[in-house]
């Protein structure tokens, strides 16, 4: 959703729980307005270990802390836009991508 999107924005600031990318002080003064507590209101983003590299992904590690995110779902199935799947079909290879993207960036969790 578009940080521009108001009724998005204002949609989310009254009744999610969290869940949605965009990370923005938009999205907490519209949470205020509604009534809410920014603080009470978890940031979910998705991150893709079959995209990058470790430091890759430690470089958006820290934005996203930085930002405010609460939630952090590392996928491996997902493929659009920015996200790609990893290359293994089985589970083996599933787990061993999100571990290896774990490991990557443990110190900054």
């Amino acid at each position: 959703m578009p940080v521009s999107d108001r009724r998005g924005c204002g949609r989310c600031a009254r009744l999610c729980a969290g869940g949605l990318p965009p990370i923005s002080e938009k999205l907490r003064r519209l949470t205020r307005e509604a009534g809410r507590d920014p603080a009470r209101m978890g940031i979910e983003v998705w991150v893709s270990p079959g995209a990058g590299t470790p430091d890759d992904w430690r470089r958006d590690m820290r934005f996203f802390k930085q930002a405010g995110v609460t939630h952090v779902t590392a996928h491996t199935t997902f493929a659009n836009a920015h996200h790609r799947r990893i290359a293994g079909t089985n589970f083996k290879a599933h787990l061993s991508a999100i571990t290896h993207y774990r490991e990557a960036v443990a110190d900054l969790l």
